[in-house]
């Protein structure tokens, strides 16, 4: 029995032994599992930490990890060089190039000009752009852009697009850029008068501008008023048909002398019947204008000399002048006018709508100072009526040795 006993003993206490070895087996797993979730959760802790600093400091540490082979300089250099088209798709190769580009430096200045590479101009880009720069946008060319009629490839850019932008830069905006070519809806006094508005703190501002008749009277507040002093203009049309007071031609002159951005006046309808106004088309001859159109100006015979100065100009390469069919080229003036032709540098010499063949012995001085005239490419004697000319076989003949005179000349008569 005592032995049974002690076995049963025996049994029981490895039976309490085993329970307990079993309850400590299952402590021992609880435990351990609560550590490896422990470990588990502080290493999402460091993880999620990680990410933490990597988003806050991603600036510095992206930049150097993506363009760790260049100078940060030489980087700089290299995306300041692309169009601003392909510097905002930059931005999204990568959070280091984004990080890299959020530098205000690479939006200051903006060109969205038609010689910017920019594959397509459009007022959203302009925007992006701008908002890149936060305020500090200093230089902005929309050139060949700004109120140029639709075509193919190109959205419209007017006030409507451009003027909010100018607004937002209007702290920091010093340069303005704005040529036309021909063709393009240049800007009016008007227009020119809400850029400065807009961004008054312009240092320059270069656009073309078209006067009309009933704007024609702004022209002496665009030549002495403070506020427009930034106006360089490349192209300014003035239309003065019947404007009175008529316009202040010597002003406009003087104006010209000290703007050399000026390549390009047409005046229509200006009086030029008055010495002080046929002195200051003379010294337009000592300006950088490359292109000068007196269109309904009734030029009389006396204002030759005059136009012979102005040809002594070696900028000058285009000169047209449509008369309102009054005569011109007549009287003793004819040959000072002639030898300041032949040693002009003209391209391209309009003379329209002045009776040119009335006078055949004056005509045919002015056809023979274009003989073979070394730098003439363009040469126009249309609407002068050559059909009924008087002497027009000798007329004709003298064109015809004219045109064989210079190859490749474009002679419209």
């Amino acid at each position: 029995m005592a032995s049974v006993a002690s076995l049963q003993q025996a049994v029981s206490e490895a039976a309490r032994e085993l329970e307990a070895a079993q309850v400590t087996h299952a402590e021992a797993a609880v435990a351990q599992g609560a550590a490896a979730a422990a470990l588990v959760e502080a290493k999402r802790g460091q993880l999620a930490a990680a990410q933490r600093a990597l988003r806050e400091g991603e600036d510095e540490a992206l930049k150097q990890l993506v363009l760790a082979p260049l100078f940060p300089e030489l980087a700089s250099l290299v995306f300041a060089q692309l169009p601003v088209d392909s510097r905002l798709r930059c931005r999204e190769v990568c959070r280091g190039w984004r990080a890299f580009l959020a530098d205000v430096r690479f939006w200051q200045v903006c060109n969205l000009s038609a010689t910017s590479r920019v594959a397509r101009r459009s007022p959203a880009l302009l925007r992006a752009a701008s908002e890149r720069a936060r305020g500090t946008l200093r230089e902005l060319n929309v050139s060949e852009w700004y109120r140029m009629p639709v075509r193919e490839g190109v959205e419209t850019l007017d006030d409507e697009q451009l003027l909010p932008v100018l607004r937002a830069d209007a702290v920091s905006l010093l340069t303005l850029r704005a040529w036309m070519p021909v063709g393009g809806a240049n800007a009016n006094a008007a227009a020119i008068e809400r850029l400065f508005i807009a961004a008054p703190r312009l240092r320059l501002l270069e656009c073309d501008a078209f006067l009309q008749e009933e704007e024609a009277e702004a022209v002496p507040r665009l030549l002495r008023e403070p506020q427009f002093a930034p106006l360089r203009l490349q192209t300014l049309v003035i239309s003065a048909h019947g404007v009175q007071p008529p316009l202040d031609v010597p002003a406009l002159a003087a104006w010209a002398a000290t703007h050399p951005s000026l390549k390009c006046l047409f005046l229509g309808g200006a009086q030029l019947d008055s010495q002080p106004a046929l002195n200051a088309v003379a010294s337009l001859g000592t300006t950088q204008l490359q292109t000068l159109a007196l269109i309904g100006c009734h030029l009389l015979p006396a204002s030759l000399p005059a136009l012979a100065r102005t040809l002594e100009s070696r900028s000058l390469k285009a000169l047209t002048i449509s008369n309102g069919n009054m005569p011109l080229f007549v009287g003793a003036s004819v040959p000072t006018f002639c030898t300041a032709l032949r040693a002009s540098g003209l391209t391209s010499f309009d003379l329209r709508r002045m009776r040119l063949w009335e006078s055949r012995a004056d005509s045919l001085a002015i056809i023979a100072a274009c003989m073979s005239h070394p730098t003439l490419r363009e040469l126009s004697f249309e609407y002068n009526d050559l059909e009924n000319a008087p002497g027009r076989a000798a007329i004709e003949a003298a064109l015809d040795a004219l045109q064989a005179s210079i190859p490749g000349l474009l002679l419209l008569r």
